[in-house]
Protein backbone atom coordinates (compact mmCIF):
# COMPACT_ATOMS: atom_id res chain seq x y z
CA UNK A 1 0.00 0.00 0.00
CA UNK A 2 1.29 3.42 -0.89
CA UNK A 3 0.93 6.07 1.62
CA UNK A 4 -0.58 9.05 -0.33
CA UNK A 5 1.51 12.61 -0.47
CA UNK A 6 -1.49 14.14 2.00
CA UNK A 7 -0.76 11.78 4.81
CA UNK A 8 -4.44 10.02 4.11
CA UNK A 9 -5.25 6.94 5.30
CA UNK A 10 -6.26 4.21 3.20
CA UNK A 11 -10.05 4.45 3.24
CA UNK A 12 -10.01 8.34 2.94
CA UNK A 13 -7.90 7.91 -0.82
CA UNK A 14 -10.24 5.58 -1.64
CA UNK A 15 -12.81 8.09 -1.10
CA UNK A 16 -11.02 10.69 -3.11
CA UNK A 17 -10.63 8.36 -5.71
CA UNK A 18 -14.25 7.34 -6.05
CA UNK A 19 -14.85 11.74 -5.82
CA UNK A 20 -12.71 12.00 -8.50
CA UNK A 21 -14.08 9.04 -10.39
CA UNK A 22 -17.64 10.53 -9.75
CA UNK A 23 -16.77 14.08 -10.71
CA UNK A 24 -14.96 13.18 -14.03
CA UNK A 25 -18.20 10.81 -15.01
CA UNK A 26 -20.94 13.55 -14.41
CA UNK A 27 -18.61 15.74 -16.23
CA UNK A 28 -18.35 18.16 -12.55
CA UNK A 29 -15.57 20.45 -11.19
CA UNK A 30 -14.74 20.59 -7.23
CA UNK A 31 -13.30 23.14 -5.34
CA UNK A 32 -12.77 22.81 -1.20
CA UNK A 33 -12.82 25.33 1.12
CA UNK A 34 -11.25 24.34 4.38
CA UNK A 35 -10.50 25.21 8.13
CA UNK A 36 -9.85 22.86 10.54
CA UNK A 37 -8.28 20.17 7.89
CA UNK A 38 -5.87 22.86 6.92
CA UNK A 39 -5.96 21.57 2.88
CA UNK A 40 -6.01 17.68 3.71
CA UNK A 41 -9.11 17.57 1.79
CA UNK A 42 -7.91 19.39 -1.39
CA UNK A 43 -4.06 17.97 -1.03
CA UNK A 44 -6.05 14.10 -0.86
CA UNK A 45 -7.90 14.65 -3.80
CA UNK A 46 -4.59 15.78 -5.62
CA UNK A 47 -3.02 12.87 -4.69
CA UNK A 48 -5.75 10.76 -7.10
CA UNK A 49 -3.86 10.40 -10.48
CA UNK A 50 -6.43 12.04 -13.06
CA UNK A 51 -7.64 14.93 -10.29
CA UNK A 52 -6.46 17.75 -12.33
CA UNK A 53 -9.18 17.05 -14.47
CA UNK A 54 -11.83 17.64 -11.81
CA UNK A 55 -9.68 19.47 -8.93
CA UNK A 56 -10.23 23.33 -9.58
CA UNK A 57 -8.67 24.52 -6.47
CA UNK A 58 -8.68 25.44 -2.88
CA UNK A 59 -8.96 27.43 -0.08
CA UNK A 60 -7.53 27.22 3.18
CA UNK A 61 -9.02 30.13 5.91
CA UNK A 62 -7.57 28.67 8.89
CA UNK A 63 -7.51 32.37 10.88
CA UNK A 64 -10.62 33.65 12.10
CA UNK A 65 -10.50 36.78 9.84
CA UNK A 66 -9.95 35.07 7.35
CA UNK A 67 -12.96 33.17 7.56
CA UNK A 68 -15.07 36.22 7.50
CA UNK A 69 -12.67 38.05 4.34
CA UNK A 70 -11.74 35.06 2.19
CA UNK A 71 -14.20 32.72 2.57
CA UNK A 72 -17.11 34.77 2.93
CA UNK A 73 -18.31 33.20 6.33
CA UNK A 74 -20.92 35.59 8.28
CA UNK A 75 -19.64 37.52 11.25
CA UNK A 76 -22.16 36.29 13.37
CA UNK A 77 -21.81 32.82 13.07
CA UNK A 78 -17.97 33.53 13.55
CA UNK A 79 -18.66 34.33 16.77
CA UNK A 80 -21.29 32.23 18.10
CA UNK A 81 -18.71 29.31 16.69
CA UNK A 82 -16.36 30.98 19.21
CA UNK A 83 -18.42 32.01 22.14
CA UNK A 84 -19.44 28.09 22.05
CA UNK A 85 -15.53 26.92 21.24
CA UNK A 86 -14.26 29.03 24.46
CA UNK A 87 -17.04 27.21 26.46
CA UNK A 88 -15.42 23.96 25.85
CA UNK A 89 -12.38 24.98 26.43
CA UNK A 90 -13.32 26.22 29.95
CA UNK A 91 -15.43 22.92 30.04
CA UNK A 92 -12.54 21.18 28.90
CA UNK A 93 -9.47 22.74 31.31
CA UNK A 94 -12.39 22.02 34.57
CA UNK A 95 -12.67 18.33 33.88
CA UNK A 96 -9.07 18.18 33.52
CA UNK A 97 -8.32 19.72 36.70
CA UNK A 98 -10.84 18.06 38.45
CA UNK A 99 -9.46 14.71 36.86
CA UNK A 100 -6.33 15.48 38.03
CA UNK A 101 -7.10 16.39 41.36
CA UNK A 102 -8.68 13.06 41.57
CA UNK A 103 -6.54 11.35 40.56
CA UNK A 104 -3.48 12.66 42.91
CA UNK A 105 -6.14 11.99 45.73
CA UNK A 106 -6.14 8.45 44.85
CA UNK A 107 -2.04 8.50 44.64
CA UNK A 108 -1.34 10.41 47.40
CA UNK A 109 -2.62 11.10 50.86
CA UNK A 110 -3.88 14.40 51.88
CA UNK A 111 -2.56 15.60 55.00
CA UNK A 112 -2.25 18.87 56.31
CA UNK A 113 1.16 19.71 54.51
CA UNK A 114 -0.56 17.41 51.49
CA UNK A 115 3.23 16.41 50.86
CA UNK A 116 2.63 12.74 52.26
CA UNK A 117 2.46 9.20 50.13
CA UNK A 118 0.40 6.59 50.58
Amino acid sequence: MTVPASGAGEETAAAARELVTLCREAGLTLATAESLTAGLLAGTVADVPGASNVLRGGLVVYATDLKHSLAGVDDALLLTGLVQLQQRQVHRRRSTRQGSRAALRGRYRCRGDRRGRS
